[in-house]
């Protein structure tokens, strides 16, 4: 008798205390916020959008972390600048990855966004921003470039998105080294685009076109860059004269648009 009532007070001891253990895990992931100080080993977050909340912030991420969302944005900059994010990935926004809107003068390094919905990185109604080395997996768009001016790309990599690169509204940007590889639309693209420069980016395996400037896009230079393996044309330069354009192309691609010129 005297047992069985020690082991009925044991277990009514111990389910509570094996209750909380689980609701609260050691190794829970906090809820995203706003960060307003600089941090260079953040460890991750999962839920909501992480909102930098000031200017002149350093925000890094440490080897590993995950910023896991289920809102809009994973990592949101509005109205703020000099900003650096970097070393960080962001999953599952349905929106962009990492999102800048009316900033000016940040940078996003070695960063990098993963099945976002219809971004992975999205510079909008911005100036004078730098990415670099970044990197986009399976998103709508990998990078896109919107109503946003003199920002430049230098050395980023978009693979199997709808379209690795969108610069649309935008005029004065600086494209260079950049790849896009396996979307399944168009790997660089410039609409409605004017006085931007395409140097030295490489554009293979995508579908239709490796590099495509319609017919509202004037006074782009798109030299030096690579195209193979696209599976309608390599390029298409529908703004013909219009623009400087001269790209490297697949002999096996005919190209008989106006503009296009193969070596």
């Amino acid at each position: 008798m005297n047992r069985r009532f020690n082991l009925a007070v044991l277990f009514g001891l111990l389910l509570p205390i094996a209750s909380l253990l689980y609701l609260a895990p050691v190794n829970a992931l906090p809820v995203c916020k706003t960060i307003t100080t600089s941090t260079y080993k953040f460890a991750g977050c999962t839920g909501g959008t992480l909102i930098i909340g000031a200017s002149n912030i350093n925000f890094g991420c440490k080897s590993g972390a995950n910023i896991t969302v289920t809102g809009a944005f994973g990592i949101q900059v509005v109205g703020q600048s000099h900003v650096n994010i970097f070393g960080c990935k962001v999953t599952g926004a349905t929106t962009a990855g990492i999102y800048i809107y009316q900033s000016s003068f940040n940078s996003l390094t070695d960063n990098n966004a993963t099945l976002n919905g219809a971004y992975g990185f999205e510079v909008d109604a911005s100036f004078g921003n730098i990415l670099v080395g970044n990197v986009a997996i399976s998103n709508g768009q990998g990078f896109l470039v919107d109503l946003s001016n003199n920002n430049t790309l230098v050395n980023n990599k978009a693979t199997s998105n709808q379209y690795g690169f969108n610069v649309n509204t935008s005029s004065f940007n600086d494209l260079s080294l950049n790849t896009a590889v396996s979307s399944t639309q168009t790997g660089f693209i410039l609409e409605s685009a004017n006085y931007n420069i395409l140097t030295d980016n490489t554009a293979n395996t995508n579908g239709p076109y490796g590099f495509y400037i319609d017919v509202n896009s004037i006074n782009n230079i798109v030299v030096g860059n690579t195209a193979k393996g696209n599976s309608v044309l390599n390029a298409d330069n529908a703004a013909g004269t219009a623009n400087n354009f001269h790209t490297t192309l697949n002999p096996s691609i005919k190209t008989p648009y106006t503009g296009l010129q193969s070596p």
